[in-house]
């Protein structure tokens, strides 16, 4: 049994000393079946060089400890030290999600559709046209540095050329005296103009605006100084000054309808104010 001892020895020296691939319970737990596996006797062999039940002893013990290596190999956690544990798996980096592109504002170039006015009506600001407000009665629009320059047309309008798009429905006009009450949008728009005296306007012409029927009104006021009328509404426009005004009205059957107004100097300067707005009504859709 000299050999056992010296087999078994040899064994639990070499698992006391560790491992760099083996955890410290492993090896106790290997070194603990060693030393309490009962050995027992056989009886002598003359042609058995090797002692079978030594050597199944030694079979069973590294047979072990391959086990708990290899075991710990795969499913143990890594470590720092030589060999490591199994590569980890890389997480997928997760795609970023792009951000939503901004809705369209208004301004120069874009596509106007408003929210907010009475008629569902949409139109290109290109030409430099910005949207002032959107409301149920009127949309308010400007440009600003177009038209005629210089002189009398920054005296008037500042170097801006105003525009108003104005529900017939929702739109006064002032009566014939500071003291007459408001009135509704007139039924016949150029003979209302001929009975204003601040007026002198041009015969009407019919024109088609966002597929529609419509007619177009020049009119050259005349007023004397300091007079300030509030002559159409919800947008007040104002007769305060000698320009020249533009009127373009869409009537359905009912009455109902839409009124376009920009006013600047007179011709040959309100040229420009006129080819600006006829662009604008060139893009108009109804909705």
């Amino acid at each position: 049994m000299s050999g056992d001892r010296e087999f078994l020895r040899a064994t639990t020296d070499w698992l006391e000393a560790g491992s760099d691939r083996t955890p410290s319970n492993a090896v106790d737990a290997v070194l603990l079946a060693v030393r309490t596996t009962r050995q027992d006797r056989v009886l002598p062999n003359p042609w058995r060089y090797i002692d079978m039940n030594a050597f199944a002893k030694a079979l069973v013990v590294a047979t072990a400890v391959v086990a708990v290596a290899l075991a710990w190999i795969n499913f143990g956690p890594s470590g720092n030290g030589v060999g490591g544990g199994p590569t980890p798996t890389p997480i997928a980096t997760p795609t970023p999600t792009p951000a939503p592109t901004p809705l369209a504002t208004p301004g120069l170039g874009s596509r106007f559709s408003s929210t907010a006015f009475a008629v569902p009506v949409s139109f290109s600001l290109a030409g430099g046209w910005t949207v002032n407000h959107d409301l149920s009665g009127d949309i308010d629009l400007g440009r600003d540095g177009q038209g005629a320059g210089g002189g009398v047309f920054d005296d008037f309008t500042g170097g801006r050329q105003d525009a108003g798009i104005m529900d017939i429905g929702s739109t006064t006009v002032a009566g014939k005296t500071p003291s007459d009450p408001r009135m509704p949008w007139p039924k016949d728009l150029y003979a209302w103009l001929q009975s204003r005296p601040e007026f002198k306007p041009q015969p009407p012409k019919a024109i088609t605006v966002g597929g529609r029927p419509a007619t177009q009104i020049d009119a050259d006021v005349t007023v004397p100084d300091g007079t300030r009328i509030e002559l159409v509404c919800p947008s007040c426009w104002l007769l305060d000054h000698n320009d020249r005004w533009r009127f373009v009205e869409v009537k359905n059957s009912d009455g109902s309808g839409v009124v376009w107004i920009t006013n600047g100097i007179a011709a040959p300067g309100f040229d420009a104010f006129a080819q600006a707005l006829d662009q604008l009504l060139g893009t108009f859709e109804f909705r």
